[in-house]
């Protein structure tokens, strides 16, 4: 039955990342078009629950963005307006609404993602992040004491305001990927395999397969490979009677090396090629240490590029955007749009965030890791801040919806490697228009 009925699924990302999908608890944190449109493709994915929380009185602004909303709507919570639209979508998901963020509520979900500055604050979201990266779970060791066991949530926090939206996603710092690009396993046909220290496989491209270099330093594994029998004990111990029974072999390239071949370890164990054979990459789960959004801020790295023209505009609205939410912090709301006072003091805090960081710097000067290091480019953050507030519309929000899909919902799954921190997506007049 659930094949049948995750068929599509199945054959886009593999069973097991759909059966993860389908028991996840996700708890979206406000109602807004990010926070409705993410809702409803979980829910139609198959999640067994989904809860939201966001105590906004609708507005009429909601009503462009948010689909389950109607003018009778006016006035009351956002959250309890939009569970029983969004339950009609399907029955075998549970659709529930929260009347107050506890750790109770929050550690009874696997995944959290924020969408509204409505519902909370930056310091708020860095204690809720604080709160997911250090959840841990009661457990017992080989020897049977009790302990801690490490149990990351999944934290994801995306934002749209007019033509600015951006992206954080944080699935703990010991996450491990089992799938880093979604593709199907690359297949060779193996033409020889030399007996050498560094054994060389030269190999030609089958029909149906995509022309391109395996990754470097990928593993794989030999099949219907004539000769190749072990000659010795240690190598029969090790790899079994053939090549085609050994482990994954760890392949590297030397300097000089033809084109279309390869290295594997040492091969002087085995009896000579006679021929034929196929090789498979083999996939591997590799770890990958998530930033947490504290360190985000300030250690933001290298970020996404998404304008080929502006180089670095990403740090501008990276400072644009943490001035915003300092903003938000200190008055209670977003920043007034071609409001001048308000821009005078959204730059006025985009100085202090770069002046913070400068003396961070200076007094840090061996640190492995340097804060951000960037002047303040006025006109950026006057253009993110004057046409990057102005509301939302339906179109932004699918496209972040988009960026969460992509680049963050299968790396809970550990099918994909996607956003390693913070990307920033903007299409601003004057700027340039990104994706």
């Amino acid at each position: 039955v659930f094949r049948n009925k995750f068929s599509r699924q199945i054959a886009t990302m593999g069973e097991e990342t759909v059966r993860k999908l389908v028991r996840m608890k996700v708890l979206i944190v406000g109602m807004t078009g990010i926070g409705t449109e993410v809702a409803k493709n979980i829910i139609l994915q198959g999640s067994r629950a989904v809860t939201f929380y966001d105590p906004t009185p609708v507005a009429m602004k909601d009503l462009g963005v948010n689909f389950c909303l109607s003018e009778s709507d006016i006035g009351k919570r956002r959250d309890e307006v939009t569970v029983p639209k969004l339950q009609e979508l399907s029955k075998e998901c549970k659709v529930s609404m929260v009347n107050e963020l506890t750790d109770e509520v929050v550690a009874d979900h696997t995944v959290v993602v924020i969408t509204s500055h409505d519902v909370m604050s930056k310091p708020d979201m860095i204690r809720w992040n604080e709160f997911c990266r250090g959840f841990t779970i009661d457990s017992t060791n080989d020897a049977g004491a009790p302990i801690k066991k490490p149990a990351p949530i999944s934290f994801i926090y995306a934002f749209t305001g007019g033509m600015f939206g951006t992206v954080f996603v944080d699935h703990g710092d010991k996450h491990v990927v089992s799938d880093p690009n979604g593709e199907h396993p690359m297949v060779r046909m193996v033409s020889s395999i030399s007996i050498e220290e560094n054994g060389l496989v030269r190999y030609a491209v089958p029909d149906g397969q995509r022309p391109e270099s395996l990754p470097e330093g990928c593993m794989i594994e030999f099949a219907d490979v004539e000769g190749m029998y072990a000659t010795d004990d240690a190598t029969y111990q090790t790899h079994g009677i053939s090549i085609n029974k050994s482990k994954a072999w760890q392949t590297f390239k030397r300097p000089g090396d033809p084109v279309n071949t390869l290295r594997i370890g040492d091969t002087r164990g085995f009896s000579e090629y006679v021929g034929g054979g196929t090789f498979t990459e083999k996939k591997t789960p590799t770890p990958f240490a998530f930033k947490s959004l504290a360190t985000s801020i300030t250690h933001p790295g290298e970020l996404p590029m998404t304008d080929m023209v502006n180089f670095g505009v990403e740090y501008q609205q990276h400072i644009a955007l943490q001035a915003t939410l300092d903003f938000h912090s200190k008055n209670g709301r977003l920043p007034t749009p071609n409001d001048e006072s308000d821009t005078e003091e959204v730059l006025k805090l985009a100085q202090r965030f770069v002046g913070a960081m400068q003396v961070f710097n200076e007094t840090t000067p061996n640190a492995k890791v340097a804060a951000i290091d960037n002047d303040v480019d006025e006109d950026v953050i006057r253009k993110v801040h004057n046409d990057g507030w102005v509301g939302v519309t339906a179109a932004r929000a699918h496209t972040a919806l988009h960026t969460v899909q992509s680049y963050s919902i299968p790396h809970m799954t550990h099918h994909l490697l996607g956003a390693a921190a913070v990307l920033s997506l903007r299409s601003t007049p004057g700027v340039s228009c990104s994706r």
